[in-house]
């Protein structure tokens, strides 16, 4: 877990910590502090992508066929 927790941050220089959102909380421009993958463990964004509305629009589609996790580690 520190491991994760030291990559997040490093993903997160500037920001002052990484939080876990929900899905339909994402919004334009949050920036993903580790990699987001679907449930069967192939990479869909990889830490520190800044989102935008395409990438979240794919996300919550493949939410709800329930391919990714409820929630999502973002940079605060």
């Amino acid at each position: 877990l520190k491991t994760v927790q030291q990559t997040d941050r490093a993903k997160c220089a500037d920001a002052p910590a990484v939080v876990s959102v929900a899905i339909s909380r994402l919004w334009e421009g949050m920036v993903l502090s580790s990699d987001l993958r679907l449930k069967d463990g192939r990479l869909l964004l990889a830490g520190g992508t800044k989102l935008r509305m395409q990438s979240i629009q794919s996300i919550r589609r493949l939410h709800s066929c329930q391919l990714v996790q409820d929630k999502v580690s973002v940079c605060e």
